[in-house]
C-alpha cells in the first residue's frame, strides 16, 4: 500500500517506517498542499490505523548538489545518457555531450564570487562556478561517467566544455572572478592581490598578470579533465563552446565592446587543435534568435576562421531553435552550408521537444522576415488560452458609429 502511494501520487507520502510500523502515515510533501476530506474503506480482512496529515502543510525538501558521492552522476542520469547515445548510434547521428559552469544548487564552496564575496547567481536558476579544485574533481568525473556511458551504446566520446568561461557580466562591484581559492592561488605566484576589474569592457591592459592568470586558469580546468578522460577513454575528443555574442558584446571600436571578455574567455589552448581541443564551436544567440542580423550571424559563422585561423573541418556552428518568431533557420543553415563546415546543430534539444517541432525542420518554409508559426504543443498536453472577450457595446459607442455591427464588420 504504502509503495502504491507513493508511485501513483506526486502530492503527498506514505510512510510506515520501512515497515516497521503497523501505522501507515500519509502527508502532504510541501507547504501549501493540503488534501482534506479524506474517507477510508476497512475491509474485513486489513486491520488499519490511519494517522491523517492530510490536512496540514508540509515542509519543502533542501535540494544541494552533493559532489562527495561516487559516482558523482546519479543512475536515472547514467541510463538517460546511455538511451540516448544508443538512440544516435542506431540513427547513424554522432553527438558530443556537455557540462557547463552552471550547476543547480551546488555546495557554497564551489560557487564563484563578486569583489564582495556575493555568489553568481543565475536567473535559470543556477549558480555560476569555480575553477578551483573541488569543482574540478567534481566536473572531471561528471565527464568520466559521461564517457563511459557514451562508448557503451557504441557511440564515438566526444565531449564539449559548455561555456566553460569566466563570467561574462560584473554585478556593480565587479566581475565575478574573485572566489577566495582563486584570490589565494594569484596572491601565491605574485605576492600582490589580483586587479579588480570592473567592467568587461575594461581593458585587459589594465592588470595583464591577473587578466592572464584568469585565462589560464580555464585551460588548466580543461586540461586536467581531457586528460583524467583519456586515462579511461583514450580516444575521447573535446570540443570547446565559445558565445560570440555574450563575450564580445559589440563590435571593437564600439566602446560596448568587451575586451576583457573577450581576452579572458579565449585560452590560447582553444585557439587550434593540437592541445586537446579539437573543434571549436561558435553561437550567437543575440545575434540570430532575438536580433536576426544575418551579418552578425554570418561574423559569428567566421569568426574561428577569421580570427583564430582554425580550418573548416575543426569549426561548428551552434544556432538558436526558439522563438518567437522563429529564429531565422535557413539563413543559418545557408550561411553553414557555404562555409562548408564539420557541423552545424541547433540549441537546443529541450526547445525542439517542448514545441512539438516537426521531423525535419522546416527550415524552408521561411521567408526572410522569419514569419514561420510556433509549433505548439498538442491540444491535450496544453490548451490555449482563449483569445476572444465578449463585449456589450452601447448604441451610441463609437465603435457602433458607422453601424459597423450591422454589417458585421466589427
Amino acid at each position: 500500500m504504502r509503495a502504491t502511494l507513493n508511485g501513483m501520487f506526486s502530492g503527498v507520502w506514505a510512510d510506515d517506517n520501512f515497515g516497521a510500523s503497523a501505522t501507515l502515515r500519509i502527508q502532504s510533501k510541501a507547504p501549501g498542499w493540503t488534501f482534506i476530506g479524506l474517507a477510508v474503506s476497512e475491509p474485513n480482512s486489513v486491520t488499519l490505523a490511519l494517522d491523517d496529515h492530510m490536512g496540514a502543510a508540509g515542509n519543502e525538501g533542501d535540494w544541494e548538489m552533493i559532489d562527495s558521492v561516487s559516482p558523482v552522476m546519479t543512475e536515472g542520469a547514467r541510463k538517460w545518457i546511455r538511451h540516448l547515445a544508443g538512440q544516435f548510434q542506431a540513427a547513424g547521428i554522432k553527438a558530443s555531450f556537455a557540462f557547463s559552469m552552471e550547476c543547480c544548487r551546488p555546495p557554497a564552496g564551489m560557487a564563484a564570487r563578486y569583489w564582495y564575496g556575493a555568489p553568481v547567481e543565475l536567473p535559470v536558476p543556477s549558480t555560476q562556478m569555480l575553477f578551483g579544485t573541488r569543482v574540478r574533481n567534481y566536473l572531471k568525473q561528471m565527464y568520466r561517467k559521461c564517457a563511459d556511458e557514451i562508448a557503451a551504446a557504441g557511440l564515438p566520446v566526444v565531449l564539449q566544455f559548455g561555456e566553460t568561461q569566466c563570467w561574462y557580466f560584473p554585478n556593480g562591484s565587479g566581475m565575478p572572478f574573485y572566489d577566495d581559492e582563486t584570490k589565494a592561488v594569484f596572491e601565491a605566484l605574485h605576492g600582490r592581490p589580483m586587479h579588480r576589474f570592473l567592467t568587461n569592457t575594461d581593458s585587459p591592459g589594465d592588470d595583464l598578470a591577473t587578466a592572464d592568470f584568469l585565462r589560464d586558469r580555464i585551460w588548466e580546468y580543461c586540461q586536467e579533465a581531457i586528460s583524467y578522460v583519456r586515462q579511461f577513454h583514450p580516444t575521447a575528443v573535446f570540443e570547446c563552446l565559445w558565445p560570440l555574442d555574450a563575450n564580445q558584446g559589440k563590435p571593437a571600436p564600439d566602446p560596448a565592446h568587451r575586451a576583457l571578455n573577450m581576452h579572458v574567455n579565449l585560452p590560447s589552448e582553444w585557439k587550434n587543435s593540437s592541445y586537446g581541443v579539437k573543434y571549436f564551436r561558435a553561437e550567437g544567440f543575440n545575434y540570430d534568435v532575438w536580433q536576426k542580423i544575418a551579418n552578425l550571424m554570418a561574423r559569428t559563422l567566421a569568426y574561428p576562421f577569421d580570427v583564430l585561423g582554425r580550418p573548416a573541418e575543426e569549426r561548428i556552428y551552434l544556432a538558436g531553435i526558439y522563438g518567437p518568431p522563429d529564429p531565422p533557420m535557413a539563413q543559418a543553415h545557408g550561411l553553414w552550408r557555404a562555409k562548408k563546415l564539420y557541423s552545424m546543430c541547433f540549441w537546443a534539444f529541450d526547445q525542439f521537444c517542448l514545441n512539438s517541432r516537426p521531423v525535419p525542420l522546416e527550415t524552408w518554409a521561411q521567408a526572410a522576415a522569419t514569419a514561420v508559426q510556433y509549433h505548439k504543443p498538442r491540444a491535450g498536453r496544453a490548451y490555449e488560452a482563449a483569445h476572444a472577450v465578449e463585449a456589450d457595446l452601447p448604441a451610441a459607442a463609437a465603435l457602433n458609429r458607422f453601424k459597423a455591427n450591422q454589417r458585421r464588420l466589427n
